[in-house]
């Protein structure tokens, strides 16, 4: 059709036909240039994005990839996940950050006595472990170590499990069983005695002016004897 145009033209606006017929032939070459480039990106971009989806299962379930890590992965994806039950089902209404949806249905699984009684074992364990300073590392590789497993799948301990335990059954934390048998803080000890800082505290615990024992719980190093202001 702009070639017929071109062709038309007469007269003395024939002289700018050739010019405006080039600035048309490059107009076009650019643009189907530019869509070429536009469908290389698209190739390039499908490609790194079926790489990604091949890789994720893979990712997920490295034991390397953190719960972290993983909260951080739904962030990015998830836009909200919407949970209702009945007596059998657990239905899950998940929403993509792309606006597509889909709807998963899970059966609830019912927990046998095996694994309640494993469950409680290693509570009982966690209950005596507790006192002793050991961290939830500690205990979680105590407890695979004796050969106890956790959930209907029989998983090893970890430190989110041993949290979760000790939580759901209410055992006590750990700065609470430092002073169920009546022994102070240093932050204790100090307003105790009306002193001013921990520098005095150590220099009394040095000296031998104070009753004190060492402690292996996070952030309590030590803890003292309740008693009189030693002569200072």
């Amino acid at each position: 059709m702009t070639l017929v145009l071109f062709s038309r033209i007469s007269g003395p606006l024939r002289a700018y036909a050739w010019p405006l017929r080039g600035v048309v032939s490059t107009k076009t070459a650019y643009e189907q240039k530019c869509e070429l480039e536009i469908r290389a990106v698209d190739e390039k971009l499908r490609l790194a994005l079926d790489q990604l989806v091949s890789d994720f299962p893979k990712i997920w379930h490295d034991p390397k990839t953190s719960h972290r890590e993983k909260k951080r992965i739904a962030r990015l994806i998830l836009e909200d996940v919407t949970i209702t039950a009945d007596a059998s089902t657990i239905i899950l209404g998940v929403r993509f950050k792309g606006g597509d949806t889909k709807v998963l249905e899970i059966p609830k699984l019912a927990r046998n006595l095996t694994e309640l009684h494993m469950e409680q074992a290693a509570v009982d364990e966690i209950r005596t472990m507790l006192p002793t300073g050991m961290t939830n590392q500690q205990i979680a590789d105590a407890l695979n170590e004796k050969g106890l497993t956790t959930g209907p799948t029989g998983n090893s301990f970890s430190v989110y499990t041993i949290r979760n335990l000790t939580r759901r059954y209410g055992l006590p934390k750990r700065r609470e069983i430092a002073g169920l048998d009546g022994w102070l803080t240093s932050s204790e000890k100090i307003a105790e005695l009306g002193i001013n800082d921990k520098t005095h505290l150590s220099r009394l615990r040095k000296a031998g002016k104070i009753v004190y024992k060492e402690c292996n719980l996070p952030g309590i190093p030590f803890l003292y004897k309740p008693e009189r202001s030693p002569d200072m």
